[in-house]
């Protein structure tokens, strides 16, 4: 709902919108932006509908057993996967998590700022994951960080093992979240993206 100079427009419903929970935050910005920049409040509802998430940014892909698969491949950074965990409620996220761990310059998130973002970020995943599936090389980073921090893990092999998974478990949970921490390859998130679709179709 926007409220302006006295009127009340509605904009979108929450239900409605193409938008995975990380992304909603930055979508009432730019609404508010372009309305406080002139744009007319009616036309707000047309913009919203036409607006495109990047891929692999959050984006909803699939629905799977009526729990959201979420495409969150270029979050290769702690950060970022916390700042995608956070906009779920507690308990409530499969996470698939890990990577690649050395890009061929030494391992990566080693700085000590860096570690203690990746430690942020596993407090982050012990609040919102009921289960982790871990994939790739930095599945070895990852597990004992959050082995520590009571977090329910599997082990997996590669992306395609670890969807396999993830979609097995999803009893209970509300969100399938595909948020790496770790660089994927561009190949490997096409992938997965594709993996889920067909997961979706049966």
């Amino acid at each position: 709902m926007l409220r302006w100079d006295g009127a009340d427009t509605v904009v979108a419903r929450l239900e409605a919108l193409p938008y995975a929970g990380p992304q909603r935050p930055d979508l009432l910005v730019a609404l508010a932006t372009a309305v406080a920049a002139g744009a007319p409040p009616a036309a707000l509802e047309h913009a919203v509908a036409h607006v495109d998430l990047p891929a692999y940014r959050a984006r909803p892909v699939a629905v799977l057993d009526g729990v959201e698969v979420i495409d969150d491949g270029m979050a290769a950074t702690p950060s970022k996967t916390a700042a995608a965990l956070a906009a779920y409620r507690d308990g409530s996220v499969v996470l698939i998590a890990g990577g690649i761990e050395d890009l061929g310059a030494g391992p990566v998130h080693a700085t000590p700022e860096e570690q203690e973002l990746l430690e942020h970020a596993c407090d982050e995943v012990a609040r919102r994951a009921r289960l982790a599936v871990l994939f790739g090389p930095a599945a070895a980073r990852l597990e004992p960080l959050l082995s520590a921090r009571g977090v329910p893990l599997i082990g997996t092999q590669g992306l395609d093992e670890a969807l396999e998974v993830a979609t097995a478990h999803l009893e209970k949970a509300e969100v399938l979240l595909f948020s790496p921490m770790f660089p994927v390859s561009l190949e490997g998130r096409k992938r997965f993206a594709s993996l889920a679709a067909r997961y979706a179709s049966g």
